[in-house]
């Protein structure tokens, strides 16, 4: 499972690979000063997440965490529609968002 964990309500995300994201929350939360909170889940391969993470590394701060702009949940969003409900399925996001989408995952 490829999870999206937030710290706090607005900082950086975290993605990662789980076989129990809510065990690995509590994990990271012991080391972490600001609650943490699990934003999405994609049942996915693990080298999948890897594909998250060469897509979004101009967001990267360090190590599997990133900046919390909406690039970062969208693109997460996408591949979480792509990979689990088909590439066939109909995006329905605003135009500024297709172009930020088209640029991260289909190009």
């Amino acid at each position: 499972m490829i999870y999206l964990i937030q710290a706090g309500g607005g900082g950086p995300v975290k993605i990662g690979v789980a076989k129990d994201p809510q065990k690995r929350l509590r994990a990271l939360q012991t080391a972490h000063s600001e609650k943490l909170y699990i934003r999405n889940l994609i049942p996915a391969l693990h080298e999948n997440e890897r594909i998250l993470h060469e897509r979004l590394k101009e967001h990267q701060l360090m190590g599997e965490w990133f900046k919390p702009v909406d690039d970062v949940f969208w693109v997460f969003e996408a591949c979480r529609i792509q990979w689990v409900i088909g590439p066939e399925y109909d995006l329905e996001f605003s135009p500024e968002c297709n172009m930020s989408l088209s640029r991260w995952i289909w190009t």
